[in-house]
């Protein structure tokens, strides 16, 4: 049995489509020169949806669509109701 252990450098060339730069010191730090290191590279992202929830939202929006007319529905049927009841007792009360 080896009681030693291997030590494996790699070299980092690119995050998420961002190209880093390696640190002079050869430390192997991926930070690019120049550019915030946490939130730079979601400046725009942040304001745009990506495509592949569009089909999540356009389900939303019919479901929320369909509560909105049901609810609304409910409530002409039930002003309608109440204008019909009143009328009723109108004409049984003769006023």
């Amino acid at each position: 049995m080896k009681s030693e252990s291997e030590v494996v450098e790699v070299e980092i060339v690119e995050i998420d489509g961002i190209a880093v730069e390696a640190d002079s010191r050869g430390g192997g730090r991926a930070e690019q020169k120049g550019r915030p290191a946490v939130w730079g590279h979601w400046q725009g992202r942040l304001r745009s949806f990506d495509r592949r929830w569009m089909p999540l939202w356009i389900a939303l929006g019919i479901v929320f669509g369909v509560v909105i007319l049901v609810v609304g529905g409910l409530i002409a049927i039930l002003v309608l109701l109440v204008l019909l009841f009143r009328g009723m007792l109108r004409l049984l009360l003769g006023r």
